[in-house]
C-alpha cells in the first residue's frame, strides 16, 4: 500500500489481487469486465480491443478510459477515450490529454507508475484508491486492463473505475 501527502491531498493506493475482485462490495461489473478480458485472450495473447457493445452490456461503458501507451515512457501516455461518467464525476474532459495532466502531482505520478506497471507486465492491475482534498474525498476501485494490437506489446490500457463508499481496512 502506498500513502502520500501533498499540500492538502492525502492519497492511498492499495494494490489488490485479481481474485479478490468478486469479494469486494460493489465490484460486480469489474468482475464481469475482467472475465470478459480473460475470455478474449487468444492462445494467451493480450486482447487487441474490448468492443463498446460488450462494455455497454456489462454496464461500464461510461466508466472507462482508454490510454494510448505507445510512447517510450509513461510521461508520453495520453487519453484516447474518456468515459462520460468520468467527465460527470471529475468535472473535465480528458480525451486527447496526457495521462500526467492531473490536478495533483502526487496523483499524477501514481497514475504514471500504475499504467507503466501494466504495460511492463502485460497483466491487469486492481486497486482501491482513496484520496482526500480540501473539497472532499473519493473512494474508488480501479481495474487496469492491457490491450495489444499484436498480442504482446501493450499499446493501450483500459481503465475501469467504480466509485464506492468504502472504509479503508
Amino acid at each position: 500500500m502506498d500513502a502520500s501527502h501533498e499540500g492538502e491531498m492525502h492519497l492511498i493506493r492499495k494494490h489488490l489481487h485479481l481474485e479478490d475482485i468478486p469479494k469486494m462490495a460493489g465490484t460486480q461489473r469489474l468482475t464481469e469486465l475482467l472475465t470478459f478480458w480473460m475470455q478474449s485472450r487468444n492462445d494467451g495473447d493480450v486482447p487487441d480491443w474490448l468492443p463498446p457493445e460488450a462494455l455497454n452490456k456489462i454496464g461500464v461503458l461510461g466508466d472507462v478510459s482508454v490510454v494510448d501507451t505507445t510512447a517510450p515512457s509513461s510521461v508520453g501516455y495520453w487519453f484516447r477515450i474518456w468515459g462520460s461518467n468520468l467527465y460527470f464525476l471529475g468535472g473535465r474532459e480528458m480525451t486527447g490529454k496526457p495521462l500526467y495532466d492531473q490536478d495533483n502531482v502526487t496523483y499524477a505520478n501514481a497514475m504514471l507508475d500504475d499504467y507503466a506497471t501494466v504495460v511492463y507486465t502485460g497483466w491487469p492491475r486492481f486497486q482501491f484508491i482513496h484520496f482526500s482534498t480540501q473539497v472532499g474525498l473519493s473512494n474508488r476501485y480501479r481495474l487496469l486492463l492491457p490491450l495489444s494490437s499484436n498480442g504482446y506489446e501493450i499499446d493501450k490500457v483500459v481503465a475501469a473505475t467504480q466509485y464506492v463508499r468504502a472504509q479503508l481496512v
